[in-house]
């Protein structure tokens, strides 16, 4: 038995099998389409659908359930930076001040985590020529930019994917359509 509506601009399809399998399928113009087979659920795919969570729903179609965040990560630098790198106050202040509007772009620009740490591993390179004093930005590089380069894979922060967040808010008007 085949089922399909709408919600929104996303057409969804349950399939129905007959002995106690089922599937859905997903198509949205915002976020792609997405389809998983259950071969053994214990009731029809509506009953089935109208028990399960967001969270294992959104696992099971999601490819991706995490992605890189690039906002995470440099709060995570900035926050290394304050706390764990000991620094005279007042010592680098503008060399800082360079470094956060490097930070910001990357945060601004990187949507992957090896665009990432290919940009922490020459940072060096990009901003060194925008350093007032050349002494105080080795010393600079010294105390803060080396241990950055060390393993920039380090500092790398994830969040839900765009697709898990799509569809664990899906489910829950799939099962608004779906109740009796």
């Amino acid at each position: 038995m085949t089922t399909n509506f709408k919600i929104g601009t996303t057409d969804i399809v349950l399939l129905d099998y007959k002995k106690g399998g089922g599937k859905i399928i997903i198509s949205s113009n915002d976020h792609g389409c997405f389809d998983y087979e259950w071969l053994c659920m214990g009731s029809n795919i509506k009953e089935f659908l109208l028990n399960i969570n967001a969270d294992y729903f959104a696992r099971k179609l999601s490819k991706n359930i995490l992605s890189f965040s690039s906002e995470k990560t440099i709060e995570v630098i900035k926050d290394y930076i304050k706390n764990d790198i000991r620094l005279i106050e007042g010592e680098f202040d503008e060399e800082m001040g360079i470094l956060n509007t490097y930070l910001d772009k990357i945060n601004e620009y990187c949507r992957y985590s090896l665009e990432f740490v290919e940009h922490m591993l020459n940072i060096w390179d990009r901003i060194k020529y925008l350093m007032p004093d050349y002494k105080k930005a080795e010393k600079f590089k010294k105390n803060v930019i080396d241990y950055l380069q060390e393993e920039p894979q380090h500092f790398i922060q994830e969040d839900y994917s765009d697709g898990y967040i799509f569809l664990s808010e899906l489910l829950k008007k799939i099962q608004k359509e779906l109740k009796p």
